[in-house]
């Protein structure tokens, strides 16, 4: 009995954890391509609003942050709520600490990068697990890079209830595994040992 109950838990654990991770990839996997969705999107959003944009002068440059953020909510997105951070390379990190310098790096470079990060969740400056977006812009008036900050409070919400659901489902499972070796051993094995103990008296009593 003890032994069927370690294996079935051992084996509940093993496939939670599977099944746990293979639900979290998926997740963060659609948020990816639909945030990616939304980079080809604002692509062509923000080359219309920098076109005439100074890159060397930041009041420009975050009155063009506000016009990029203000057409693509307006527009409606799949991707769900995020924040544009809109920064050029004359710019110093200390402009928004929000985006790693190594991500920056990349996007200096001319490429479209990824990273998960800890974003604001919202203007009181509280940090949640959150996925950055970051692209490059040409215009003819500077060269500018695009970061789309995504909240991932929703899919670690559905992450954590997948976790919780597994892990009740779990216990439950080895609970019905013991229940039943009990009642096995109750029903089948101690009759059979009562038996034995019986024959084997009436052996010794001849």
């Amino acid at each position: 009995g003890t032994t069927t109950v370690v294996v079935a838990g051992i084996a509940v654990v093993v496939i939670g954890i599977l099944l746990v991770d293979q639900v979290a990839s998926g997740v963060l996997k659609a948020k990816r391509n639909v945030a990616l969705g939304q980079a080809r999107i604002g692509q062509e959003v923000a080359r219309t609003v920098l076109a005439d944009v100074n890159a060397n002068v930041n009041a420009e440059v975050t009155d063009a942050q506000a016009q990029i953020q203000g057409t693509l909510t307006a527009s409606g997105t799949s991707a769900g709520l995020f924040t544009i951070v809109l920064l050029t390379e004359s710019q110093a990190q200390t402009r928004n600490t929000d985006v790693s310098l190594a991500l920056r790096h990349v996007v200096q470079r001319g490429n479209l990068a990824v990273q998960y990060a800890s974003v604001p969740k919202s203007s009181n400056g509280a940090l949640v697990k959150g996925l950055v977006v970051g692209e490059p812009v040409d215009a003819r008036t500077g060269s500018f890079e695009l970061y789309y900050l995504f909240p991932l409070t929703a899919e670690q919400q559905t992450i954590d209830l997948v976790q919780r659901t597994v892990l009740i489902a779990g216990l439950a499972l080895v609970l019905l595994v013991l229940l039943i070796a009990l009642l096995v051993t109750r029903l089948v094995v101690s009759p059979v040992r009562s038996e034995e103990r019986r024959v084997g008296k009436e052996c010794r009593s001849r």
